[in-house]
């Protein structure tokens, strides 16, 4: 088998639809909040669940175009495994949650479709695909050892706390900063596992240029979160100390990840770029 790092035709009509979908979906939720009960698949209360989920479509739209565009398959395996197991959830929520759906309009055809056939495509592609992995090169910038293992580690925690929130979502709807339904609740674990779980490939895959588009993808979500955040301030708690933590999270997560992004982009700059 040829390991010549391509995409495959496969990998690209599986993911290609979903960046069309997010990029349909997302700006909907995160511009009209107020208005899921018309423009989505079920109805969405308090807005800041939408700008939430709008925000995470809007910011997985990009990083899907950008790593269609780049046409390699190394820096599509984190997001392709985080991905998965975004789809899986959705899925799982869906089907707990079915009457809460709009059901026989045409936005709930669409996510049906898509969140039911997604969870068998994708690992059949990430499979298929798999096969033209190229293995690291000396052109190639490596995470530094202590980075590798942070990113696994933050992404292990991630995926785990994504679980625990799916699996038990009542334990967090009394600490989060707005208020949740148990829907919502498994809707946000499941954009835990998106960067969760393609964080804790670093645990086979130590290549930057592996997780550039997902580094790319958290400075886009961070700063339409925060925007988002700061929109709907009235959709918070402050007496929940979630409320603080979680302004405290987006003001400090987008300067990490810029000096962590930039020092590997010098790093890269040195060498034949090879995506």
């Amino acid at each position: 088998m040829l390991r010549d790092d391509r995409m495959l035709l496969l990998t690209r009509l599986t993911f290609a639809p979903l960046a069309v979908l997010s990029m349909l979906f997302g700006p909907l939720l995160f511009l009209l909040p107020n208005q899921t009960d018309i423009y989505f698949s079920w109805t969405i209360t308090p807005a800041m669940s939408a700008v939430f989920i709008g925000a995470g479509y809007i910011s997985g739209a990009l990083a899907i175009f950008h790593l269609l565009r780049l046409g390699h398959w190394h820096p599509m395996r984190p997001f392709a495994l985080g991905g998965w197991g975004f789809i899986v959830a959705i899925f799982a929520a869906t089907v707990l949650h079915w009457d809460r759906f709009h059901h026989g309009t045409v936005f709930f055809y669409i996510w049906l479709v898509v969140y039911a056939v997604g969870p068998f495509i994708v690992p059949f592609a990430f499979w298929r695909n798999e096969r033209h992995n190229r293995p690291p090169t000396t052109n190639d910038v490596m995470l530094a050892p202590p980075l590798r293992l942070g990113l696994a580690v933050i992404g292990i925690f991630f995926t785990l706390l994504g679980i625990v929130l799916f699996i038990w979502p009542t334990l967090f709807i009394p600490i989060w900063p707005w208020t949740l339904s148990p829907l919502i609740a498994r809707v946000i674990a499941a954009w835990i596992f998106l960067p969760g779980m393609g964080a804790a490939a670093a645990l086979f895959e130590a290549r930057y240029t592996a997780y550039r588009p997902l580094m790319q993808l958290s400075l886009v979500w961070a700063i339409l979160v925060l925007l988002g955040s700061l929109f709907h301030l009235s959709d918070f708690d402050f007496s929940r100390p979630m409320a603080w933590i979680w302004f405290l999270y987006l003001i400090v997560i987008t300067p990490i990840v810029v000096g962590v992004y930039f020092y590997h982009e010098r790093q890269r700059s040195f060498r034949p770029q090879v995506a």
